[in-house]
């Protein structure tokens, strides 16, 4: 609401194999290219706003050349290696499965994992970033939002006792993000300005 009172249209994506999308699984490329299908839907992004996995598969695809002025990462992870890490002792499978996993991905993607590192891809992203994560958030450790902040030379929100899910409604949240992206409409106003006076 304070997005579209701020004069946004603000479109919600159900990401491959999420919410009413088809599918079982999806990778992070595969995500990417549901957000790069979405612009061409919509039209020209001024912001792109990703929680968890969405927050990382938007600076993936921002990386692969997909156009927006600003983005808000939420509770956002750092490394998919350390992913597949949590996941693994979350379902409770030996550290051994882990490189099948790896493999499996791998070929799916065709693309090493390495390649997945935020240090890897974030000298492509070139557009200011907010990083908002939580210190008692239990699925995304609060270190990743220091890490993607110093990766990105992004700022940084922290918050306390809002977890993975409840930082999404918070009210100091939503105030910053929409200030981010209204900054960057005020930066473009006035490129655009001075770009007339010339």
């Amino acid at each position: 609401d304070p997005l579209v009172a701020a004069g946004y249209r603000v479109v919600a994506l159900d990401g491959p194999a999420h919410g009413d999308s088809p599918g079982a699984t999806t990778t992070g490329p595969e995500f990417a290219q549901a957000l790069v299908a979405t612009r061409d839907a919509v039209g020209p992004l001024a912001a792109i706003v990703g929680h968890s996995f969405g927050g990382f598969t938007s600076l993936l695809a921002v990386s692969r050349g997909l156009p927006t002025s600003r983005i808000v990462t939420i509770g956002t992870p750092a490394s998919v290696p350390e992913v597949l890490r949590d996941f693994l002792r979350m379902i409770h499978l030996p550290d051994r499965a882990l490189p099948s996993m790896i493999a499996a991905l791998e070929a799916r993607v065709g693309a090493p994992l390495a390649s997945f590192e935020v240090e890897a891809f974030a000298p492509t992203v070139n557009v200011p970033v907010l990083v908002v994560h939580d210190t008692d958030d239990r699925e995304v450790p609060y270190a990743d939002g220091p890490r993607l902040a110093e990766v990105f030379g992004a700022r940084l929100l922290t918050t306390n006792g809002l977890g993975h899910r409840r930082i999404l409604f918070a009210r100091e949240v939503v105030a910053a993000a929409v200030e981010f992206i209204e900054e960057g409409r005020r930066i473009g106003a006035t490129r655009s300005s001075a770009m007339e006076q010339r």
